[in-house]
Protein backbone atom coordinates (compact mmCIF):
# COMPACT_ATOMS: atom_id res chain seq x y z
CA UNK A 1 0.00 0.00 0.00
CA UNK A 2 1.24 3.46 -0.86
CA UNK A 3 1.75 5.95 1.92
CA UNK A 4 1.22 9.70 1.96
CA UNK A 5 3.23 11.52 4.63
CA UNK A 6 1.60 14.75 5.80
CA UNK A 7 3.35 17.40 7.88
CA UNK A 8 0.68 19.60 9.47
CA UNK A 9 -0.79 20.84 12.73
CA UNK A 10 -4.26 21.49 11.28
CA UNK A 11 -6.29 18.58 12.64
CA UNK A 12 -9.48 19.54 10.79
CA UNK A 13 -7.78 19.68 7.40
CA UNK A 14 -5.79 16.55 8.26
CA UNK A 15 -9.12 14.78 8.74
CA UNK A 16 -10.22 15.80 5.23
CA UNK A 17 -6.93 14.62 3.72
CA UNK A 18 -7.21 11.34 5.67
CA UNK A 19 -10.69 10.79 4.24
CA UNK A 20 -9.43 11.35 0.68
CA UNK A 21 -6.51 8.99 1.33
CA UNK A 22 -8.78 6.28 2.72
CA UNK A 23 -11.10 6.55 -0.27
CA UNK A 24 -8.09 6.26 -2.58
CA UNK A 25 -6.73 3.20 -0.76
CA UNK A 26 -3.71 5.09 0.49
CA UNK A 27 -2.41 5.15 4.06
CA UNK A 28 -1.91 8.62 5.58
CA UNK A 29 0.80 9.18 8.18
CA UNK A 30 0.76 12.64 9.73
CA UNK A 31 2.54 14.67 12.37
CA UNK A 32 3.61 18.24 13.09
CA UNK A 33 7.40 17.82 13.07
CA UNK A 34 9.62 16.18 10.45
CA UNK A 35 11.43 14.02 13.01
CA UNK A 36 8.22 12.67 14.57
CA UNK A 37 6.70 12.11 11.13
CA UNK A 38 9.72 10.07 10.08
CA UNK A 39 9.63 8.12 13.35
CA UNK A 40 6.06 7.05 12.52
CA UNK A 41 7.07 5.67 9.14
CA UNK A 42 7.96 2.00 9.04
CA UNK A 43 11.44 1.40 7.65
CA UNK A 44 11.20 0.48 4.00
CA UNK A 45 7.67 1.88 3.72
CA UNK A 46 6.55 2.92 0.28
CA UNK A 47 6.11 6.67 0.79
CA UNK A 48 5.15 8.12 -2.57
CA UNK A 49 4.00 11.62 -1.61
CA UNK A 50 5.03 14.06 1.11
CA UNK A 51 2.71 16.98 1.78
CA UNK A 52 3.85 19.95 3.88
CA UNK A 53 1.47 22.55 5.28
CA UNK A 54 3.39 25.84 5.20
CA UNK A 55 1.30 27.17 8.09
CA UNK A 56 3.71 25.26 10.32
CA UNK A 57 6.27 28.04 9.78
CA UNK A 58 9.16 25.61 10.03
CA UNK A 59 12.35 27.40 11.05
CA UNK A 60 14.34 25.74 8.27
CA UNK A 61 12.13 24.56 5.43
CA UNK A 62 15.11 23.40 3.36
CA UNK A 63 16.40 21.22 6.21
CA UNK A 64 12.93 19.77 6.81
CA UNK A 65 12.75 18.76 3.15
CA UNK A 66 16.27 17.28 3.23
CA UNK A 67 15.38 15.27 6.35
CA UNK A 68 12.19 13.94 4.82
CA UNK A 69 13.79 13.17 1.45
CA UNK A 70 16.61 11.27 3.19
CA UNK A 71 14.02 8.85 4.55
CA UNK A 72 11.62 8.99 1.60
CA UNK A 73 13.95 9.37 -1.40
CA UNK A 74 11.38 8.41 -4.04
CA UNK A 75 8.57 10.55 -2.68
CA UNK A 76 7.26 13.53 -4.56
CA UNK A 77 7.05 16.62 -2.35
CA UNK A 78 4.17 19.09 -2.32
CA UNK A 79 3.98 22.20 -0.14
CA UNK A 80 0.91 24.38 0.21
CA UNK A 81 0.02 27.51 2.09
CA UNK A 82 -2.26 30.54 2.10
CA UNK A 83 -2.13 32.59 -1.10
CA UNK A 84 -1.52 35.73 0.97
CA UNK A 85 1.77 34.31 2.29
CA UNK A 86 3.71 34.72 -0.94
CA UNK A 87 7.07 34.71 0.86
CA UNK A 88 6.40 31.28 2.39
CA UNK A 89 5.35 29.88 -0.96
CA UNK A 90 8.49 31.33 -2.55
CA UNK A 91 10.71 29.85 0.21
CA UNK A 92 9.14 26.44 -0.42
CA UNK A 93 9.90 26.70 -4.13
CA UNK A 94 13.46 27.75 -3.35
CA UNK A 95 13.81 24.87 -0.86
CA UNK A 96 13.23 22.43 -3.71
CA UNK A 97 9.70 21.13 -3.30
CA UNK A 98 8.49 19.40 -6.45
CA UNK A 99 5.26 21.37 -6.38
CA UNK A 100 4.15 24.46 -4.44
CA UNK A 101 0.46 25.32 -4.30
CA UNK A 102 -1.81 27.76 -2.59
CA UNK A 103 -4.17 26.13 -0.11
CA UNK A 104 -7.05 26.65 -2.55
CA UNK A 105 -5.13 24.96 -5.35
CA UNK A 106 -4.18 22.09 -3.05
CA UNK A 107 -7.78 21.72 -1.90
CA UNK A 108 -8.98 21.51 -5.51
CA UNK A 109 -6.19 19.09 -6.56
CA UNK A 110 -6.03 17.00 -3.38
CA UNK A 111 -8.05 14.09 -4.72
CA UNK A 112 -6.04 13.79 -7.94
CA UNK A 113 -2.72 14.23 -6.10
CA UNK A 114 -3.49 11.51 -3.58
CA UNK A 115 -5.45 9.19 -5.88
CA UNK A 116 -2.74 9.53 -8.50
CA UNK A 117 -0.28 8.23 -5.95
CA UNK A 118 -2.33 5.10 -5.32
CA UNK A 119 -2.21 4.13 -8.98
CA UNK A 120 1.60 4.37 -9.11
CA UNK A 121 2.17 0.97 -7.48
Amino acid sequence: MSIVAFLTNDLLFQSRVASVATNAGVQLVADRTPDRLIAKLVEGASVRLVIVDLNLELSDLSQALVTIKAHCPYARSVAYGPHVHEARLQRAAEAGFDQVLTRGQFDRQMISLIAGESSSE
